[in-house]
């Protein structure tokens, strides 16, 4: 893992009043930052009970806000 490996922004979400969103993006490791065992490419917002891989690190996000929304469709647009 790098000492500057990657980056999680957090914001108000621009779609639900009261949560937030959780951006992480790769800030150029030689190793990758990887969600749900995919490289990262370019930035991605986060969701309840997805796993990040930092270095030989394994991270689920827990997201108690939104946990109820899971029965519930919202689509948003690719690019946040």
């Amino acid at each position: 893992m790098s000492g500057c490996h990657a980056l999680i922004t957090v914001r108000p979400s621009a779609y639900l009043e009261g949560l937030l969103d959780l951006l992480i993006e790769d800030l150029g490791s030689s190793n990758g930052t990887f969600v749900n065992d995919k490289r990262l490419s370019k930035r991605h917002m986060l969701k309840h009970n997805e796993m990040v891989r930092i270095g030989g690190h394994d991270f689920t996000l827990i997201d108690e806000g939104t946990r109820a929304l899971e029965t519930t469709t919202i689509i948003l647009p690719e690019n946040p």
